[in-house]
């Protein structure tokens, strides 16, 4: 995902294979650049604490989700002007 440039959005959709009662989870979409390893973590303990049939041994399933985000102006920067 390092190859992913900044300003694209990802998300993550998690599933639990071995208890297929439990619900999706998942990290909503943001900028590339925002979703670092501890909020991960942050998203899958709150699960763990609400969630008692949730094992760490289960099998999981993760989705990724990547939304291509343009770069406006074909990419090239311009200075912006004053309208009078």
């Amino acid at each position: 995902m390092d190859d992913v440039p900044g300003r694209y959005l990802v998300g993550l959709r998690i599933h639990n294979t071995e208890n297929l009662q439990d619900k999706e989870f998942g990290i909503s979409l943001r900028r590339r650049n925002q979703l670092k390893p501890h909020v991960v973590w942050g998203v899958y303990t709150n699960v763990i604490h609400r969630n008692d049939t949730f094992g760490l041994s289960d099998r999981l399933e993760v989705h990724l989700e990547l939304v291509r985000m343009p770069a406006g102006n074909d990419g090239v920067k311009t200075k912006g002007s004053i309208l009078n």
